[in-house]
């Protein structure tokens, strides 16, 4: 049972993107990038990332900060499309 959950928790983790790769995306100042990758992202682990995101967003650059609000609008937008 207890490899059947761990092989579950592997291929789901497989395709799903990290904090660091929705981060290195908002750095660039790219929305597009962003959202590619928050849309792959499961929605337990993007409301990790809006944690982190939301802490550190006034520490971000100008460019970054509107990067991010743009995922975070579409994203929330995107859920609600679903």
């Amino acid at each position: 049972m207890i490899a059947r959950i761990k092989a579950g928790r592997k291929e789901a983790e497989a395709g799903n993107p990290s904090v660091q790769d929705l981060v290195q995306a908002i750095q660039k100042g790219s929305a597009r990038a962003g959202l590619a990758v928050a849309k792959q992202m499961t929605e337990s682990r993007f409301r990790q990332v809006k944690t982190v995101m939301d802490a550190i967003s006034p520490l971000l650059p100008l460019k970054a900060a509107l990067a991010w609000e743009g995922v975070e609008a579409a994203h929330d937008i995107y859920r609600r499309m679903k």
